[in-house]
């Protein structure tokens, strides 16, 4: 539209120049203002038209797509590297343990680990509470989380969402509930869960401990153990418990995991 007006306006400059009612000059400053307006017209217009095609739009489903990758990427990435097995979970048995003799050393920060094997250990059930430790000390680093698990058949009873299970994050493990019923119907719940701390064998079961999540349905082999170590301040020891009824410090499994599986129900 603009472009016809232009011509017209040319043609009306050209007739009023062979009239002599303008001058050369007068004729090439109207000229030139109007080319150029057209120009910056269609320059505009050319922008504009690349702006949105070219850049916006293609822009904008980058931006999309990246969000929903990322996003994707959150909810899926604690559930990359886990392995399963199948297994009843109608009514999962305590813990199994078996004697054995055996020894690891680890080396943090410079010093030896000395680990003694005591028993091989296998514990199925419900994490009920976990705690990532801060690795500002050797035993943090030595066993970076805390797992609180729980098996038989209360993990499946309606009542068992009624307790609050909570990781202190000083290797304690708390249960509480409203629900005092429960307590004089069968009386309490011993026996049937225990704070864990598990020291990985591996950089791969070092990544796994660390995707257990409160709820998980997990399977955990390795080994009870017992680890001391001499450091600059001082002589260290840390044992193991070796029964579930036990109460207050030391009353907690040391684990050496060489095996985390997630479980699922036989087909």
């Amino acid at each position: 539209m603009n472009s016809e007006k232009n011509k017209e306006k040319i043609v009306e400059l050209l007739m009023k120049l062979e009239r002599k009612e303008i001058d050369q000059d007068t004729f090439n400053y109207e000229y030139e203002k109007l080319i150029s307006s057209e120009e910056f017209a269609n320059n505009a217009k050319k922008a504009k038209k690349v702006d949105l095609s070219d850049f916006k739009k293609p822009w904008c489903i980058f931006f999309l797509v990246l969000a929903v990758l990322l996003i994707t990427y959150h909810f899926v990435r604690p559930y990359i590297g886990r392995e399963y097995t199948y297994k009843d979970l109608s009514n999962i048995a305590e813990p199994l343990q078996e004697e054995y003799d055996g020894s690891a050393v680890m080396k943090i920060d410079g010093y030896d680990i000395h680990i003694d094997l005591i028993y091989k250990y296998e514990i199925s059930g419900k994490a009920v509470a976990t705690y990532h430790y801060i690795p500002y000390k050797i035993s943090n680093k030595l066993s970076p989380v805390d797992v609180g698990i729980a098996w038989g058949y209360i993990i499946n009873d309606e009542k068992f969402d009624s307790f609050k299970w909570t990781e202190t994050g000083n290797r304690y493990l708390t249960v509480m509930s409203k629900d005092k019923s429960w307590y004089n119907e069968i009386g309490g719940i011993e026996g049937l869960y225990s704070n864990n701390h598990l020291v990985p064998s591996n950089s791969k079961i070092r990544k796994q401990i660390k995707k257990i999540k409160p709820g998980d349905l997990i399977q955990i082999k390795g080994y009870l153990m017992n680890a001391h170590w001499q450091q600059k301040n001082g002589y260290y020891e840390w044992e193991t418990s070796t029964n579930r009824y036990d109460h207050g410090s030391g009353a907690c499994e040391i684990i050496y995991v060489t095996e985390v599986k997630w479980l699922k129900p036989e087909k």
